[in-house]
């Protein structure tokens, strides 16, 4: 599992997590960020799971431990990432 900060990546961001999904296909990747919109575009480049830095250390605690029960799974379905997020769409 990697806990990634999407800000830290600058504008290749999206890039970067299609380079380390090449590398490490069944790696877990879960973005972090403080901006709330970051959300939808880092699941389109493919992360596994968002945590907003706003979010309640329960709800944290939520995405991380879905992930862990979805990490021997295989890659993310849409409902394990909807699962992840804590939302129903």
């Amino acid at each position: 599992m990697l806990l990634l900060e999407w800000g830290l990546l600058g504008a290749g961001a999206g890039a970067a997590l299609a380079r380390v999904h090449a590398l490490y296909p069944n790696l877990w990747v879960i973005v972090l960020s403080c901006q709330p919109e970051v959300h939808r575009h880092a699941l389109a480049a493919g992360a596994d799971a968002f945590v907003c830095k706003a979010d309640s250390p329960e709800q944290t605690v939520k995405t991380l431990r879905a992930a862990r029960i979805c990490d021997g799974a295989g890659r993310a379905t849409d409902d394990s990432r909807a699962m992840a997020e804590g939302t129903d769409d």
